[in-house]
């Protein structure tokens, strides 16, 4: 629909990481784009990101004013096949990476706006 949006406003990508930093806090290489016989080896993933969270006083647009409100940056994790050029025994590995997967309005409580205040 033309008119349908959302509460939040966002930015999507599609990334192929070749460096990032694991669930552990460590930095680790991401096989990608890896020339194979017979096709190109690639780990694609999708990724969203606030476009409104470095305000944290920004409410969330398109709600009233009687709700409280904020964007929140939510993530969830992906799994990706590493290289660690260090380990003799096991270069190869799947580990966990925590990405910026959605953004989601946060409401608080309604409050009742008295006309005299105004």
């Amino acid at each position: 629909l033309e008119e349908e949006t959302y509460l939040c406003p966002s930015e999507v990508a599609y990334i192929k990481p070749l460096r990032a930093v694991n669930s552990e806090g460590k930095w680790r290489i991401i096989v990608n784009n890896v020339p194979l016989h017979y096709d190109i080896l690639s780990q694609t993933t999708r990724v969203e990101t606030c476009t409104l969270t470095s305000n944290k006083e920004s409410p969330c647009p398109l709600l009233p004013e009687c709700y409280t409100s904020k964007c929140l940056q939510k993530s969830t994790y992906h799994r990706f096949l590493v290289y660690d050029p260090y380990d003799y025994y096991f270069p190869f590995a799947v580990e966990t990476f925590q990405l910026p997967s959605s953004c989601a309005c946060l409401l608080g409580k309604y409050e009742i706006l008295d006309e005299r205040e105004n």
